[in-house]
């Protein structure tokens, strides 16, 4: 697992190889401060692991994207991108995790997602392990009606399929998804439009079922009636089958939900 520590452009790592843990390592530095870190391992064909860091916490906006891949043995770049390559052009907000990572779960093929401050859109990269080389890049969509900035960026992939849902909170509380299929973007939805509880957290959450093939959008509402609200993407419909639905009444009783975590048994 990684992690950043106070005032470091340097991740850490230690190695878990069973039965023990290796001992604290660092990976290759990025340029400015960690702010957040992911690392997600492929699924299939290679030992890789990528991790790919948002830094910054200077003058805003200040957010910056890093990525780097371990090869098994060592932390390294990728194609033309050094682990201190800046991926995005346009800074953005460093408190608010715009980026996320995920495997499509059969083919190996990784995706990244991050905001690079065009107001309703995000860019994606799309890296092989098999080719060990990116094989696509463009943007896609992720808001409807007004257009603002996004601020979370979450990537949850189905179990044994391609399939990724890419849902997004922006600076006006709104909250969109959109499916990757394996070749496109399609059934982009508006799951809320301000209705989001806060946006300075990252208050909603996705999961795919493991057997049904649905995913649940889950997000907080409400200051003086807490709780929950959820959408449910069928992928044998191809189709989102439950809009606004209740769930769960959590939070207190003058404050809705802040962070959101939603796990599949």
């Amino acid at each position: 697992f990684s992690w950043g520590q106070s005032g470091s452009a340097v991740p850490n790592y230690r190695a878990w190889d069973p039965p023990t843990w290796g001992g604290i390592s660092n990976a290759q530095s990025a340029t400015t401060v960690i702010r957040y870190i992911i690392t997600r391992a492929c699924p299939v064909f290679r030992n890789e692991k990528l991790t790919v860091i948002q830094s910054g916490g200077g003058t805003e906006p200040d957010g910056r994207v890093y990525i780097q891949r371990w090869n098994s043995s060592a932390w390294g770049g990728m194609g033309t991108y050094n682990p201190n390559t800046q991926l995005n052009s346009t800074l953005f907000q460093s408190a608010y995790r715009a980026v996320d990572l995920a495997y499509e779960q059969t083919t190996g093929r990784s995706m990244l997602v991050y905001y690079n401050g065009t107001a309703g859109y995000v860019n994606y990269k799309i890296w092989s392990a098999t080719a060990a080389a990116w094989v696509d890049e463009s943007t896609t969509t992720v808001d409807v009606g007004t257009l603002h900035p996004a601020y979370w960026v979450r990537l949850e992939p189905q179990p044994g399929s391609n399939r990724i849902m890419l849902t997004v909170l922006d600076s006006n509380r709104d909250l969109c998804s959109v499916i990757w299929t394996g070749t496109a973007w399609t059934n982009l939805r508006q799951n809320t439009a301000a209705g989001v509880n806060v946006n300075t957290k990252q208050c909603y959450d996705i999961a795919w079922e493991k057997t049904a093939g649905r995913c649940m959008v889950l997000w907080g509402y409400g200051t003086t009636t807490p709780g929950t609200r959820y959408d449910m993407y069928s992928s044998t419909a191809n189709a989102w089958t439950s809009i606004a639905e209740n769930g769960s009444a959590i939070g207190a009783t003058t404050n809705g939900p802040g962070w959101m975590k939603l796990v599949a048994n």
